[in-house]
């Protein structure tokens, strides 16, 4: 799969949590798409935004070190997040840092943020 069937997969999504668990774990068992995903994030005014927010959400609560070297552009971009069906999925991921932030076996996040 690449940027270009990834971006189909998305358009065609449901909302149902079956078939975007079945899309995260597409992501997860191919790391070289979550650049990919976390550009698609980024375009803020299309719904299929908002439906990449979804998978990324799903892959972060299993793989949230990928997101560490793309904090950068991650803090950079949370104001930015308008639709209500992005800032959900995204202010979960925010919570999932903040708590390993504060958790004692997660140096590497502790560093990062």
């Amino acid at each position: 799969m690449n940027q270009n069937d990834l971006r189909k997969e998305l358009k065609k999504l449901k909302a149902y949590r079956e078939t975007r668990l079945q899309l995260a774990e597409t992501v997860l068992s191919n790391p070289s798409l979550f650049p990919s995903l976390l550009d698609i994030c980024y375009e803020f005014d299309n719904e299929t935004s908002s439906r990449a927010c979804w998978i990324l959400e799903f892959v972060c609560h299993k793989k949230l070190e990928w997101l560490l070297p793309y904090m950068d552009d991650f803090s950079t971009n949370l104001s930015r997040f308008k639709l209500d069906s992005s800032v959900r999925p995204i202010s979960k991921i925010v919570q999932l840092l903040c708590n390993a932030y504060f958790k004692k076996n997660k140096p590497e996040i502790k560093e990062k943020i």
